[in-house]
């Protein structure tokens, strides 16, 4: 009964994973941070979870007239957050 809860678990991670991918690829970077958020807290620090989520604030930062510069912020302390994580990747 565990390892079906925790097949059932993988492929919950797997589609929200999904999901979240194609929100970004669609220009839904609102709705992918919250998926992205989501899967750290199911399987914690990821670097390519954190590259992610700085590329949905850099696409905000470009993507809005008004930016303030809280965006890029916001990339940036991901990215750095990614790197520390995979310094070679």
């Amino acid at each position: 009964m565990g390892e079906n809860k925790m097949i059932n678990q993988d492929l919950d991670l797997f589609e929200l994973l999904k999901k979240a991918n194609e929100l970004k690829l669609g220009q839904e970077y609102e709705s992918a941070l919250i998926l992205y958020m989501q899967v750290i807290e199911m399987l914690g620090s990821r670097a390519d979870i954190f590259a992610a989520i700085a590329f949905c604030y850099f696409a905000f930062a470009f993507g809005n007239p008004h930016e303030t510069g809280e965006n890029f912020a916001q990339a940036i302390n991901w990215m750095e957050k990614a790197i520390s994580l995979a310094p070679r990747d």
